[in-house]
């Protein structure tokens, strides 16, 4: 059995010089191998919060879920918020 490697993209990011310091200083003690790593490390953990957090939500109100399912099968209908306004 061969094991294939996953298609790779690049990305060009932007970031501030502080930020760039604390993940030097992270990979200087060894945290992670390069600073991609680190970077994929940093989404994949915001990507697991985010999906964490929606199925909290879903958990605590079914119709969350619903709705959630609706928007994404494109169920979903303009709704005018104006009526809301001050």
């Amino acid at each position: 059995m061969t094991k294939t490697t996953p298609q790779l993209n690049r990305l060009t990011i932007t970031v501030p010089s502080g930020l760039v310091s604390q993940i030097d200083m992270q990979l200087e003690k060894g945290e992670f191998a390069s600073v991609s790593e680190w970077i994929r490390h940093a989404i994949r953990e915001q990507l697991k919060r985010e999906e964490d957090t929606l199925e909290r939500l879903f958990a605590e109100n079914p119709k969350a879920r619903e709705s959630w399912n609706d928007l994404l099968a494109g169920r979903t209908k303009p709704v005018d918020l104006s009526r809301f306004e001050d």
